[in-house]
């Protein structure tokens, strides 16, 4: 079966005190699936999207979106007492919710467990399938290199060469030497 990704649970809510528009509502929404929702006006499908959407709390049950599972456990956390991967994870769970067209992502693997590593560049990844534009800066070459379409090397404030990562293939420790001037 299919990975759930939003579910509603026993969900109930309103716009005023007692009236609730929703009441003990409970569905899923499955990875490569499709769910429908169909209603008459007034059947309370707006207010089941205002309420996803964090528009409208719920008066009961919960929603959940299990994209970032890391932070689930910590909801009720400030992200200052988060530990680095978890805030981390924070920053591409609010980056991934706003669908930007274009994300400029400064070292982000930097004091990071190799697992926690491993999962930021998965979504990294899973951003730019998505089509969005990313700018990558990592001081780990090999890594920048895998994943980028077209690479920029810059020394001194410049742009030193750029290509794709065919044009990098070989030994990338001389080349960066090479492209950083740097003779031994």
């Amino acid at each position: 079966m299919a990975e759930v990704l939003l579910a509603l649970e026993g969900v109930t809510a309103g716009y005023l005190g007692d009236i609730d528009v929703l009441r003990n509502v409970s569905l899923t929404v499955r990875a490569g699936r499709i769910s429908g929702l169909i209603g008459l006006n007034g059947a309370g499908k707006s207010t089941l999207m205002k309420t996803l959407c964090g528009f409208l709390r719920p008066k009961t049950g919960r929603v959940t979106l299990e994209r970032f599972p890391v932070l689930k456990e910590k909801l009720a956390a400030q992200a200052g007492d988060l530990s680095g991967g978890q805030q981390k994870s924070l920053e591409f769970a609010k980056a991934y919710m706003v669908q930007p067209k274009v994300c400029l992502i400064d070292e982000p693997s930097i004091g990071l467990a190799p697992r926690v590593a491993a999962e930021v560049f998965q979504w990294i990844d899973a951003f730019a399938k998505s089509g969005m534009g990313i700018l990558l800066v990592d001081h780990n070459v090999r890594r920048v290199v895998a994943m980028s379409d077209h690479i920029y090397v810059m020394s001194l404030g410049e742009i030193t060469a750029e290509g794709s990562p065919e044009d990098f293939a070989g030994d990338l420790h001389a080349q960066v030497r090479e492209w950083l001037g740097i003779n031994f």
